[in-house]
């Protein structure tokens, strides 16, 4: 049994202990760039990347030359205290900017994360870290231990994600009842069973808005059940599938509250879609082995790593936790947690992982090449650059063809620059791996300058059945018809967008709905 040290040594091996565990955190966490396309996430993928890659390097090294092997409670002890810190330091950066200390990154960002749901997803994985600790480094590490606790709560609550308040009652709950077994399991069933039905049963639009898009993916589910649609399947068919559905139900009271989806809010529910009965059956039997182990092989370090499984469970179950890197760095933590007293750390292994570590080192490298490139011809072409961008974008292509963010870029890219026949072209490209409002709004435009009116129709009311709250398709289609002189469905168009109710007023509806007004009143005058 390995037995933490109340006072850690102060030599090199204990100093490669928290650098590593405190560097991967950071990366997956803070990571923000604007080089980047995708300036929230992406940069936490490649940061998380290349401090895995240090990692690796360090572990490696230290298991071939030096005497004292790593040992694994400590590095899990190590990792515990840094991404504690690292979590206080994410939601006291959330704090600051919450009473308008530090700028928020855009609307919707919260610390340095793109929305609440991954913000408070960071946090609350950290919640059951450090516990264990109590008592080990004395009256100092408690008090600090529980003011960041504390920092994290009060950001969790007042970023009003319901799923991380749920979580951290069911936290809660299992510090208060930890000495009592029988009231714990009885408890916490209960618990995460009413937090779930409330969470869907509450009718607040968010809700509602949720339980539809279950239901879509659901039936998507049914059609396929056993082998599933294939990877990436949900954002190529999901946006169509609500488009259909409002088509035959334009009155539904889902209608005002539909959005472009990417997701179905559930890591279950896009499992099944993407890989069928088949792939959760693997993921059932996986999670059901990692319980057995446990059951067997009962340790503190195992009980740590599925209290950190129960929160991405949670998480799971109502979100999308693992498009961050941070959740599967948790994941990956909960399992060494599980299974440490298996794990040995051999002369071997390092010499396997020395060997990888260039192949790594080279992906990752081109790949964050790839992404700068694109991101620097993206702002430039956004600067009114876009026709001597082109060839940038054209030598890009055949690495990212499969990458829908870049192959819509570029067909906006080629319609700004007048390029319209090859703009429909990679327009149609990135249809065939992505369903999108916005990818339809584009494929309009670019069949209005081309001249073929009928099919920008076709593109702007799928648009619009996509998201019926939306006021630009409908827009588009009326100008069309102004133009034409098409009076029955001129008059027809203008009547639905001058009583359209408003799901979020802005600019932009306010000026359709006067360009409208102002040209029905002129019309009737004359």
């Amino acid at each position: 049994m390995c037995v933490l040290p109340i006072k850690p040594s102060l030599n090199y091996l204990d100093f490669i202990h928290k650098f590593v565990c405190l560097l991967q955190p950071t990366a997956s966490v803070f990571a923000v760039s604007r080089s980047f396309p995708d300036a929230m996430i992406e940069p936490k993928w490649f940061a998380a990347g290349l401090a895995t890659l240090i990692l690796g390097l360090l572990w490696a090294l230290n298991t071939l030359f030096s005497k004292e092997s790593l040992r694994t409670c400590r590095l899990i002890a190590a990792f515990e205290i840094s991404t504690t810190i690292v979590c206080s330091s994410q939601a006291l950066l959330f704090l600051l900017q919450e009473i308008g200390v530090i700028s928020a990154y855009g609307r919707f960002t919260a610390g340095s994360f793109d929305n609440v749901a991954g913000f408070a997803s960071c946090l609350c994985l950290s919640i059951p870290l450090g516990y264990r600790l109590l008592g080990l480094y004395g009256r100092i590490y408690n008090v600090f231990f529980w003011s960041c606790k504390a920092i994290c709560a009060i950001a969790v609550i007042l970023s009003a994600s319901r799923i991380g308040i749920v979580c951290l009652i069911v936290m809660t709950t299992l510090f208060l009842l930890r000495n009592y077994k029988k009231m714990l399991l009885v408890s916490i069933p209960i618990i995460i069973t009413v937090m779930v039905v409330l969470t869907l049963t509450v009718k607040t639009n968010s809700s509602r808005g949720r339980w539809f898009i279950y239901c879509q993916a659901i039936e998507m589910i049914a059609e396929r059940p056993f082998a599933g649609w294939g990877k990436g399947a949900f954002l190529e068919n999901y946006m169509n599938r609500q488009a259909d559905y409002f088509r035959e139900h334009p009155d539904s009271e889902y209608a005002i509250l539909a959005d472009n989806v990417r997701h179905p809010l559930n890591e279950i529910l896009l499992i099944t879609v993407e890989y069928g009965l088949l792939g959760l059956t693997i993921v059932f039997f996986a999670a059901i082995a990692v319980l057995m182990y446990y059951k067997k092989h009962r340790t503190e370090t195992g009980k740590l790593g599925l209290a950190v499984l129960l929160c991405i469970m949670l998480f799971s179950l109502f979100s999308y936790p693992f498009l961050y890197p941070f959740t599967w760095i948790m994941l990956a933590f909960a399992l060494l947690c599980i299974f440490s007293d298996k794990i040995r750390f051999t002369k071997n292994s390092a010499i396997v992982v020395l060997f990888l570590l260039p192949l790594g080192s080279y992906y990752y490298i081109k790949e964050i090449r790839q992404e700068l490139e694109f991101g620097e011809i993206q702002e430039k072409a956004g600067y009114g650059l876009a026709r001597k961008m082109l060839p940038r974008y054209a030598a890009l292509y055949e690495t990212k063809s499969d990458d829908y963010l870049f192959l819509y870029n570029y067909a906006a890219m080629q319609f700004d620059a007048g390029r319209y026949e090859e703009a429909g072209n990679t327009a149609k490209v990135c249809s065939e791996i992505l369903a999108d409002y916005d990818l339809c709004l584009l494929r309009g435009d670019i069949e209005q300058e081309l001249g073929n009116c009928k099919s920008a129709i076709a593109f702007y009311w799928q648009a619009y059945y996509m998201c019926p709250s939306r006021f630009v398709p409908l827009y588009e289609i009326y100008k069309i018809h102004r133009r034409s002189g098409n009076l029955s469905e001129q008059n027809r168009l203008a009547d639905m967008i001058l009583n359209k109710e408003i799901k979020i007023d802005s600019e932009e509806i306010r000026r359709i709905k006067e360009d409208v007004r102002n040209f029905m009143d002129l019309s009737s005058s004359k």
